[in-house]
C-alpha cells in the first residue's frame, strides 16, 4: 500500500525546531489535512486491488475473501485512474 499518511512523532520534531520552525510545520501538516472520508476510499480501493493481485485478477473470490458482493466490488474500485471522490 501507498504512504497514504506520514506520522512524525512531536517530540523528534520538536527536538530539532525552533519555536518558529514547529509553528510552520504544525499549520503545514493542518492544511495538508484531508476529509477521513477521501482517505478510507483511497485505503479501500488500494486493499481491492492487493486483493484482486493476490487472487490473479478474479473479481469473485477477491469479492469473496473480501466479504462483499461482486458488484459491491465493481463499484467500489471505481474506474482505473479514477480519483475517490469523497462526499
Amino acid at each position: 500500500m501507498g504512504n497514504i499518511l506520514k506520522i512524525v512523532p512531536e517530540s523528534e520534531v520538536l527536538e530539532n525546531m525552533t519555536r518558529a520552525e514547529y509553528a510552520n510545520w504544525r499549520r503545514e501538516q493542518l492544511e495538508s489535512l484531508r476529509p477521513l472520508t477521501a482517505v478510507v476510499l483511497e485505503v479501500e480501493r488500494e486493499y481491492i486491488e492487493f486483493a484482486l493481485d493476490l487472487c490473479d485478477g478474479n473479481i469473485v473470490e477477491a469479492a469473496i475473501r473480501l466479504g462483499i458482493g461482486r458488484n459491491t466490488l465493481y463499484r467500489k474500485r471505481g474506474k482505473p485512474g479514477e480519483i475517490a471522490n469523497a462526499q
